[in-house]
């Protein structure tokens, strides 16, 4: 009974738990519902929630959180704070049947035996992640001119088993929302592995260090002069350095470049800011 009802849930579960705070701090200003702010300081809609990719390893490359068009001005500094917390739990489809049949009716962490029978299933199944991670990102603006920005950011990383599991767990249960291969683990840890054509990429039984400072990120933007239409644009670049520990978990030990491109309308109550973004991350560390 059991198998059949696991056969109609579904084989992937991601629920990201965020708690969001965000300080910016620039000068204050004004400007006339619907116009484009000539500055950042002058926006009286503000910068939207900046919440960046958290999936596991997608958070130790370079990313691009969303952003007006406008620039911040010259001389103009800015600072904003992030914080989220991410309960993740995500296995292939071949992983939660392997889990279903070595498991049964029980509940246990992964364990060596377990590592090695992930790594020999096909490529693009061989993945599992179950964790918790706290996530708090400082980022410093400066303008250097009325239309290019400098910035600079730099995460906090903390690894944890999952102190939001139990919630998480008991929600999915209430609603019939299916486990997707929880119920088959232990509540409370922390592990991974990823591996293609028998090349292991992470292979954890246990978080890989309490947490620390990830590795430091560097962005230019500059604000296009020319509209289109009611329409204005902005062109951004960014670069990663791999100066944190790998080997703690902190940082994927490679140099990642990247390109953002931003569209910003701005409508009599509301605006439309697209953001779209290019990175080339580096050859990870195993």
């Amino acid at each position: 009974m059991r198998n059949e009802t696991r056969a109609a849930r579904s084989n992937t579960s991601r629920c990201h738990i965020t708690m969001f705070a965000a300080l910016l701090v620039v000068a204050s200003g004004s400007a006339i519902a619907g116009d484009f702010p000539v500055f950042l300081s002058a926006d009286p809609i503000g910068v939207p929630m900046r919440v960046r990719n958290f999936t596991y390893p997608s958070l130790f490359f370079l990313g691009f959180a969303p952003a007006p068009a406008a620039p911040f001005g010259k001389g103009v500094v800015a600072v904003e704070l992030h914080h989220s917390t991410v309960n993740y739990f995500q296995s292939s489809s071949s992983v939660e049947a392997y889990l279903c049949e070595s498991r049964g009716e029980s509940r246990r962490q992964l364990d060596a035996t377990d590592i090695d029978a992930i790594v020999s299933m096909p490529a693009g199944e061989a993945f599992y992640f179950d964790g918790e991670i706290n996530y708090t990102e400082i980022f410093v603006h400066w303008g250097l001119t009325d239309r290019l920005d400098l910035s600079a950011a730099i995460p906090y990383i903390g690894f944890s088993g999952g102190i939001l599991d139990g919630l998480i767990y008991d929600f999915h249960d209430t609603f019939g929302l299916g486990q997707a291969g929880r119920d088959y683990v232990q509540e409370g840890r922390f592990q991974a592995v990823f591996a293609t054509d028998g090349i292991v990429w992470e292979a954890l039984l246990d978080r890989p260090s309490s947490g620390g400072f990830g590795d430091p990120s560097l962005y230019l933007r500059y604000a296009i002069p020319r509209s289109l239409g009611h329409w204005r644009f902005s062109v951004g670049a960014g670069v990663k350095a791999p100066i944190a520990d790998a080997e703690a978990g902190l940082s994927s030990g490679a140099w990642d470049i990247g390109a953002l491109v931003t569209a910003d309308l701005r409508l009599p109550k509301n605006a439309l800011i697209i953001n779209l973004g290019y990175v080339v991350p580096g050859t990870v560390q195993s």
